[in-house]
Formats: structure tokens, C-alpha cells, sequence
């Protein structure tokens, strides 16, 4: 093994000074999956703290503020749908 090369699970070695990835990895694309995965799991969890704090307060101005919040939030998630639905209807 080459001075300075890392081991990873898969049992590949990596240089570490290499400027490409090895053949037949995408770091990019990995990193653009876990990017959306990261962004529709807070997007989730948005939704069902608001719907909580929505059930367990009583104040007015509170629950107007949640219910924008969770409006806003829900509306994001009609927007990445019809986004899909245009990008479908383009091929």
C-alpha cells in the first residue's frame, strides 16, 4: 500500500492526494442523494413539529405564527412535486 493511501470499507485504497475519484464513483452524486435525503427529512420534521405545537397551544398569536410556518412549509413540498410533474411531462 502506497505511503499516505487510505483504506475505505470496500476494501479500496484511496491516494490521499488523488484529484479524481476511482473509476465508478460519484462522490458528487452521493453527496447530491445525501443532500436531498438530508433536505426532505428536515422538511418532515418541519411539518410534524408544527402540527404538534399547533395541537398543544392555545394561544392566538402562537398558533398564527405556527399556522404560516406550516403553510409555508407544506407549499414547499406541493412546489418539488409540480417540479417533478414538469420535468416528467418534458421527456
Amino acid at each position: 500500500m502506497p505511503a499516505g493511501a487510505i483504506t475505505h470499507s470496500s476494501s479500496r485504497t484511496f491516494s490521499a492526494d488523488w484529484t479524481s475519484p476511482p473509476s465508478g464513483i460519484s462522490l458528487i452524486a452521493d453527496c447530491n442523494v445525501t443532500g436531498l435525503i438530508m433536505q426532505r427529512f428536515v422538511h418532515e420534521k418541519n411539518i410534524e413539529h408544527f402540527r404538534k405545537r399547533l395541537a398543544e397551544t392555545t394561544n392566538p398569536d402562537e398558533r398564527k405564527v405556527l399556522l404560516k410556518l406550516l403553510k409555508d412549509e407544506e407549499a414547499q413540498e406541493v412546489r418539488a412535486g409540480d417540479d417533478e410533474d414538469k420535468d416528467n411531462q418534458g421527456s
